[in-house]
Protein backbone atom coordinates (compact mmCIF):
# COMPACT_ATOMS: atom_id res chain seq x y z
CA UNK A 1 0.00 0.00 0.00
CA UNK A 2 1.16 3.53 -1.00
CA UNK A 3 1.96 6.37 1.76
CA UNK A 4 -0.56 8.25 -0.12
CA UNK A 5 -3.63 5.47 0.12
CA UNK A 6 -2.65 4.75 3.73
CA UNK A 7 -3.26 8.55 4.51
CA UNK A 8 -6.29 8.57 2.75
CA UNK A 9 -7.86 5.68 4.42
CA UNK A 10 -6.48 7.05 7.76
CA UNK A 11 -8.39 10.12 7.16
CA UNK A 12 -11.81 8.41 5.65
CA UNK A 13 -12.12 6.31 8.72
CA UNK A 14 -11.47 9.52 10.53
CA UNK A 15 -14.34 11.33 8.62
CA UNK A 16 -16.36 8.24 9.49
CA UNK A 17 -16.36 8.24 13.10
CA UNK A 18 -17.34 11.63 12.71
CA UNK A 19 -20.40 11.14 10.60
CA UNK A 20 -21.24 8.41 13.16
CA UNK A 21 -20.79 10.29 16.62
CA UNK A 22 -22.06 14.29 15.62
CA UNK A 23 -23.70 16.30 13.31
CA UNK A 24 -20.77 18.49 12.36
CA UNK A 25 -21.03 19.44 8.84
CA UNK A 26 -19.69 18.00 6.00
CA UNK A 27 -17.36 20.78 5.30
CA UNK A 28 -16.25 21.09 9.25
CA UNK A 29 -15.61 17.48 9.02
CA UNK A 30 -13.38 17.10 5.99
CA UNK A 31 -11.13 20.94 6.95
CA UNK A 32 -10.77 18.63 10.57
CA UNK A 33 -9.56 15.11 8.53
CA UNK A 34 -7.36 16.78 6.21
CA UNK A 35 -9.09 17.19 2.96
CA UNK A 36 -8.64 20.13 0.42
CA UNK A 37 -12.49 20.82 0.76
CA UNK A 38 -15.87 18.91 0.96
CA UNK A 39 -15.63 17.96 -2.71
CA UNK A 40 -12.50 15.87 -2.08
CA UNK A 41 -13.98 14.19 1.29
CA UNK A 42 -16.88 13.00 -0.59
CA UNK A 43 -14.81 11.45 -3.33
CA UNK A 44 -12.39 9.52 -1.66
CA UNK A 45 -15.20 8.62 1.03
CA UNK A 46 -17.47 7.67 -1.96
CA UNK A 47 -14.61 5.53 -3.59
CA UNK A 48 -13.10 3.50 0.02
CA UNK A 49 -16.46 2.92 1.52
CA UNK A 50 -18.66 2.58 -0.86
CA UNK A 51 -21.01 5.21 -0.55
CA UNK A 52 -20.99 9.20 0.17
CA UNK A 53 -20.60 10.75 3.30
CA UNK A 54 -24.46 11.52 3.75
CA UNK A 55 -25.72 8.24 2.63
CA UNK A 56 -22.87 6.57 5.59
CA UNK A 57 -24.27 9.27 8.07
CA UNK A 58 -27.94 8.07 7.51
CA UNK A 59 -27.40 4.48 7.87
CA UNK A 60 -25.22 4.86 11.05
CA UNK A 61 -28.34 7.02 12.51
CA UNK A 62 -30.77 4.45 11.62
CA UNK A 63 -29.28 1.67 12.78
CA UNK A 64 -28.27 3.90 16.01
CA UNK A 65 -31.73 4.73 16.30
CA UNK A 66 -32.83 1.32 16.41
CA UNK A 67 -30.38 0.28 19.18
CA UNK A 68 -31.72 3.17 21.11
CA UNK A 69 -35.46 2.01 20.95
CA UNK A 70 -34.32 -1.63 21.48
CA UNK A 71 -32.09 -0.69 24.74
Amino acid sequence: MSPLRWVLQRRVRRAGQFLETSDRPIGWIAATCGFSGPAGLRAHFARIVGMSPSAYRRTFHQRAGAERAAG
